[in-house]
């Protein structure tokens, strides 16, 4: 039984022409279901301002107790969250880059609008990647960046792996040139020559993770629990 004050929600998940548009307007029309569109939240992060943030504010508003969202691992196969290249990283595509505008991180970034109603993840990608490394070039360290390398030694593999992948246009590591596919074995590879691009990846996980935790802590703070796909 639905409790008094309170906005029945559900999640659907599929591919496309699976169905979900045709089921959620059937949910939200006869049955009052509370509808969150994921690809049009995830098209308004490119947009100014924190809208994310938006979409808590209107769950609590409404009373509801649950965000549902999508792995945000990094993909590079159709962009899909289920063909990741890592189980711990953040996909970059999902940072807010007027926050780094906020930190001093960057002077300024153009307003990013797309002509299409649907989400172009290699154009924002391509789009971000060019204020990050801005960001990171202005980024001079901190205590917080430290304790973050240290606590998530994750990051440096993850890194690594990004970094071969760059150089060899292929994250098909098992395509790579032997001494960087043997490299966890061998390490025949002179990574001193790598050093700023093996930095610039870590600097975009500390980034995504900081974003991250604050975003989940303002959800948390105003009751609003955060799950992952069922």
């Amino acid at each position: 039984m639905q409790q008094e004050g309170r906005c029945p929600m559900i999640g659907l998940t599929g591919g496309v022409g699976a169905g979900k548009s045709t089921v959620l307007s059937f949910l939200q029309e006869n049955y009052g279901f509370y509808v969150i569109q994921a690809d049009l939240m995830a098209r308004k992060l490119m947009e100014p301002g924190k809208e994310a943030y938006k979409v808590i504010d209107q769950l609590a508003a409404n009373k509801g107790q649950y965000l549902q969202i999508l792995p945000f691992h990094p993909s590079t196969q159709a962009n899909s969250p289920y063909r990741a290249v890592s189980t711990y990283a953040g996909d970059e595509i999902y940072i807010n880059l007027n926050s780094l505008v906020e930190n001093g991180l960057l002077d300024e970034v153009p307003e990013y609008y797309s002509e299409t109603s649907n989400v172009d993840y290699d154009k924002i990608r391509k789009f971000k990647h060019k204020y990050l490394l801005l960001a990171y070039n202005n980024f001079k360290g901190n205590d917080q960046y430290d304790r973050f390398l240290t606590k998530c030694p994750w990051v440096f593999d993850y890194a690594l792996y990004c970094t071969f992948a760059s150089i060899n246009k292929s994250y098909d590591w098992a395509s790579w040139p032997t001494e960087f596919k043997d490299y966890p074995k061998y390490h025949q590879v002179n990574l001193t020559k790598y050093t700023e691009q093996i930095a610039y990846y870590q600097f975009v996980q500390f980034i995504f993770y900081h974003q991250w935790f604050s975003f989940k802590k303002y959800a948390n703070d105003k009751g609003i629990k955060i799950i992952g796909d069922m």
